[in-house]
C-alpha cells in the first residue's frame, strides 16, 4: 500500500468543477472503487458504482469549507492540492479567469439578444463571414486571424483543401474580408447544434475540462458513416467535397479550431501521435466547431453557382446527421483537466 499525501483532517484545496475551493479531508481510505454515500445519508460504504478501472489508490472524502454537508464528496489525490502560498495563488489566478469569462458570457449574450431582435427571432442561421458572433471562436490576435478567402480548383473539381501558405495568417486586408462576404455559402444550424456549440465553449473555458482524445467516434469514422448513411457503401470518403472536409480538417485544426485551454493538449497529441492525422484523434465537438469555420473560408465569390450549391447541400446534410445522431457522436462525459495540466496553461 501507498502512503497517503494527505491526512484526515487535513485542510487542502480541491478542484471542483473548474475552480479551486477550500476543503477537509474528513476521511481517507484505499480501495480499488471510488467509495460512495448511501443516499439516505447512512455512513459511508464502499460499493462502486460501477466495476474497478484500475489499481488500489486513495480517496478522500471531501467537507468544502462554508458548503452544506450534501456537497461532501470522494475524490482522487489528483483533484486536491496543498494548502500553500503556491497553490493559493494559483486558486486566486482562477478565480480571477472565472469571473472574466463570466463577464464575457454576459456580454456575448447581450449582444446575441440584440442581434436576435435585429433578426426577428429567426432560428436559423446564416453564417456570412469570418466576423459572424460564434460561441466557442476567442478573439483572437493577429497571428491568428483569417487572412483571405482560400481559393479553390477549377471547375469541375471541388476543393477545400489549402496548402499551408493559405492557412489563416496575419495579413487580414479590408478588401479581402469584403470580398469574403459578397459572396457566401449559407448554412442552417439546429438549434440543438447550436446549444451543443455553447455547452462546449462553457466546458472548456469555464469549468476548465477538456475532450477526451483519442476520440471515438473519430472524425475520419464520422465522415464515413455520414457517407455511408447518404447511400454511398464505400469505406473511404471519396466524395470530392468530404475528401476535401477531411484533409483540410487535418491542416485547419492547429490554426483555427482550438481554444487557448486545449493547446498544451493538442501538444501532447503531436507528441504521442506524430504521424497520425487529427481526423483520426479528434470527434464530433471539433468537427461541429469546423463546419462553422468553412462558410468564411470557402471562396464562393471564385465557384459557379452549381459548385457552391453542392457544397451548401452537403455541409447541411452533414448538420443534419450530426443533430440526428447528437447522443452518439457527442462526448457527454468531459474530463477536468489535472493540476499539472492547469499549472502549465498559466505558465504558458
Amino acid at each position: 500500500m501507498s502512503e497517503s499525501s494527505f491526512s484526515e483532517n487535513e485542510k487542502v484545496l480541491a478542484f471542483h468543477q473548474g475552480m479551486i475551493y477550500e476543503a477537509k479531508v474528513q476521511k481517507a481510505t484505499f480501495a480499488a472503487e471510488k467509495p460512495i454515500k448511501d443516499p439516505l445519508r447512512t455512513p459511508v460504504t464502499t460499493a462502486s458504482l460501477e466495476e474497478s478501472q484500475g489499481p488500489p489508490q486513495w480517496w478522500y472524502l471531501l467537507h468544502y469549507q462554508g458548503w452544506n454537508d450534501r456537497w461532501d464528496e470522494w475524490v482522487d489525490g489528483n483533484r486536491l492540492l496543498k494548502y500553500n502560498d503556491e497553490n493559493k495563488q494559483l486558486q486566486a489566478k482562477m478565480a480571477e479567469d472565472h469571473k472574466a469569462a463570466k463577464a464575457a458570457k454576459a456580454k456575448a449574450a447581450a449582444s446575441a439578444s440584440i442581434s436576435k431582435k435585429k433578426t426577428n427571432q429567426t432560428t436559423t442561421t446564416t453564417i456570412k463571414d469570418s466576423s459572424s458572433p460564434q460561441p466557442f471562436v476567442k478573439k483572437k490576435k493577429s497571428d491568428d486571424s483569417v487572412s483571405s478567402p482560400l481559393p479553390s480548383l477549377p471547375s469541375p473539381q471541388i476543393s477545400l483543401i489549402p496548402s499551408s501558405s493559405q492557412l489563416p495568417s496575419s495579413s487580414t486586408t479590408n478588401s479581402s474580408a469584403s470580398a469574403s462576404s459578397s459572396t457566401y455559402v449559407e448554412l442552417i444550424l439546429p438549434l440543438a447544434l447550436k446549444r451543443k456549440l455553447v455547452d462546449d465553449w462553457e466546458q472548456i473555458t469555464q469549468e476548465r475540462s477538456l475532450v477526451p482524445l483519442p476520440r471515438t467516434p473519430c472524425v475520419a469514422e464520422i465522415i464515413r458513416s455520414f457517407q455511408q448513411s447518404r447511400g454511398d457503401p464505400s469505406p473511404l470518403p471519396f466524395d470530392p467535397v468530404l475528401a476535401s472536409i477531411v484533409a483540410y480538417f487535418d491542416k485547419a485544426l492547429g490554426s483555427i479550431l482550438l481554444y487557448r485551454f486545449e493547446r498544451q493538449q493538442y501538444a501532447w497529441v503531436l507528441k504521442q501521435y506524430p504521424h497520425t492525422p487529427m481526423s483520426h484523434i479528434y470527434g464530433a465537438e471539433h468537427l461541429l466547431r469546423f463546419t462553422m469555420k468553412l462558410p468564411s473560408l470557402i471562396p464562393g465569390h471564385e465557384m459557379l453557382d452549381e459548385t457552391r450549391a453542392r457544397i451548401e447541400m452537403t455541409i447541411s446534410d452533414l448538420l443534419r446527421y450530426l443533430n440526428r445522431h447528437l447522443s452518439t457522436l457527442f462526448d457527454q462525459d468531459y474530463e477536468p483537466a489535472p493540476p499539472v495540466y492547469l499549472r502549465s496553461t498559466l505558465i504558458n
